[in-house]
């Protein structure tokens, strides 16, 4: 079956593969409504570890979606996840370690967000979200089907969906393609990928071995592990007895993948046990890269997560950009097809999320360029030998001295609250207000209201229950108006009103609709007592003014939401 020729379903999303960023897409339509379909090529999910840090922002979108807890529940032990050491071998001689919860600022971090960072693996946290998904009868979910003969359009895109019981040709209104780094549909479409540094080919052995006596009851989270036989980055998966190791240096082709044995002797040179058992679970081949996509977009086919960018590992912001990915574009897709916003909203998901990916690839470059400072570089196994060498000698240790005095400077791995909750898009579907976007190459956290910012965090009471002004950011707009903006209030429940846009407002304040028990929303907002901000549904600001409203409220609103909303003028 071709994509030519009557169609068979008609759908208005087509989401192209189940990671992380296709299973939030479909998530997210789900929880609005949005009747999609999700094609995923492989039987199940949750099939390798990948990442494994939950940054803050994505735990904030988790807590919105209901499986907040599950994810903490599965994820590791608190008692694992607080160290990276640098270690000859897992049972030897450690040269170091880095405390990641010390680099944060714990005061700053708990003022600005509910949330915390978790590590948990990407093969726990699929499952979460396709049990999540599955709860909206809108999303069709249909594993072991491969998407072929996609052909987008100016009206759409047509595919054939292949699966054990034949062929389906499907026709859907927009197709959001997740299907991982090498995207066949990014490829397809002719969009090239670019960025800082060469592509490293690496492999990464999942395995089962009990190191409890090795680790101790504090395990670290990842083990550098540096010496001539085993270079690599050994990541806990519970702590103890599940493990994957990324292996460095050498020739990553070898040994035999088809062979365990091969591979159980370099995890147990890593360990330094040589009668350790190990049971080796799956030798997979990858390439680790920093590129981004030259278009997110072409037509009605949009391109979200590693088929729009990849990173390195270091500093986690692979998975979790992908999952914002599509926290920015499918509100826009609902709002489209629902007919409350124009077309031309969807532009300003390339518009917004791509300068995000270019800086957070350059980032994760640069944190690598900080970790080779530590021997995790290009010619680790000859920084290895050297360590080897110097042992031997005895006397003088500058390799090790080395290592520890460049530990403390991976701080940016982890001390990174600015580009996981304070990046900003400086234009899109929103309205600025002059503000100047924070900095980029160095981001420091500093909360604000600006137009393109994630809205601050703010503990209020609505109804006598403790929230946070995150929790009011999901499915809607919301207009959110110091305690004397009840005009501002009143207009844009109007404005929204004539205009079949949803949207709630409130006024904020010590006596008024959100108690603020404070009294310091207004300003932390930037809006005053008597100005609002819009706040879009993905959590970031839209527009704001600290001017109190007159006899054009009305106007104002509606010039502002057919703006944003990229609406003809009612």
């Amino acid at each position: 079956m071709s994509a030519d020729g009557p169609v068979d379903v008609e759908v208005p999303v087509l989401i192209i593969g189940a990671g992380p960023a296709g299973l939030s897409t479909a998530l997210l339509l789900g929880r609005l409504g949005t009747p999609c379909i999700l094609a995923e090529r492989r039987p199940s999910v949750g099939t390798h570890p990948r990442a494994t840090g939950v940054r803050i922002r994505t735990m904030e979108l988790f807590r919105a979606w209901g499986i907040d807890a599950e994810v903490v529940r599965r994820a590791l032990p608190v008692k694992s996840a607080g160290d990276m050491a640098w270690v000859h071998t897992v049972a030897g001689e450690e040269f170091g370690r880095f405390d990641i919860g010390a680099a944060r600022d714990d005061g700053l971090q708990q003022s600005a967000t509910p949330m915390t960072e978790v590590f948990c693996p990407q093969d726990e946290v699929e499952p979460v979200l396709l049990d999540a998904v599955r709860q909206h009868p809108s999303v069709d979910v249909r594993l072991a089907t491969e998407v072929q003969e996609l052909r987008p359009d100016g009206a759409g895109a047509t595919a054939v969906l292949v699966d054990a019981g034949g062929s389906t040709r499907v026709r859907a209104n927009y197709m959001v393609a997740c299907d991982g780094a090498s995207s066949p549909t990014r490829q397809a479409l002719g969009i090239d990928v670019a960025g800082p540094g060469p592509s490293i080919p690496s492999v990464n052995v999942e395995f089962r071995a009990d190191l409890g006596p090795y680790v101790g009851d504090y395990s670290a989270v990842i083990h550098w592990v540096i010496n001539s036989r085993s270079c690599g980055m050994l990541a806990a998966r519970d702590g103890r007895a599940y493990w994957y190791y990324s292996v460095m240096g050498g020739d990553t082709t070898a040994p035999d993948p088809s062979d365990p044995s091969g591979w159980a002797q370099i995890i147990r040179d890593a360990v330094g046990v040589p009668d350790l058992p190990v049971e080796i679970e799956a030798v997979r081949h990858w390439v680790m890269e920093a590129k981004v996509a030259g278009s997110f977009r072409q037509g009605s086919v949009f391109l979200v997560g590693d088929a729009a960018h990849r990173f390195p590992p270091s500093g986690g912001f692979g998975m979790n950009s992908s999952i914002q990915d599509a926290h920015n574009l499918v509100w826009k897709l609902h709002a489209v097809l629902s007919g409350w916003a124009g077309p031309g909203l969807l532009d300003t998901y390339q518009v917004e999320r791509r300068p995000i990916a270019e800086f957070n690839a350059r980032q994760s470059w640069r944190n690598m360029a900080l970790m080779a400072s530590t021997g995790i570089g290009p010619d680790i196994v000859g920084f290895a030998r050297g360590l080897e060498a110097e042992r031997e000698a005895g006397g003088d240790q500058p390799l090790r001295a080395q290592i520890r005095d460049a530990i403390p400077l991976q701080s940016p791995h982890f001390d990174a609250l600015g580009q996981d909750i304070g990046f900003s898009y400086p234009s899109g579907a929103l309205i600025s207000d002059g503000t100047e976007p924070p900095m980029t190459e160095d981001p420091q956290f500093v909360p604000s209201g600006a137009p393109g910012r994630r809205a601050p965090h703010h503990y209020l009471h609505q109804d006598g229950t403790e929230i946070s002004t995150l929790d009011l950011f999901d499915r809607s707009l919301a207009l959110l108006a110091g305690e004397q903006g009840e005009a501002w209030v009143t207009a844009a429940r109007a404005a929204a009103s004539t205009r079949g846009i949803p949207l709630r407002a409130f006024r904020v304040g010590t006596d008024a609709d959100l108690h603020d028990p404070t009294g310091t929303w207004a300003k932390s907002a930037g809006v005053g007592p008597g100005g609002a901000c819009l706040v879009r549904p993905d959590g970031h600001v839209a527009w704001r003014t600290g001017e109190s409203a007159n006899g054009d409220a009305h106007t104002t609103i509606g010039t502002v939401l057919d703006t944003v909303l990229s609406r003809q003028s009612d």
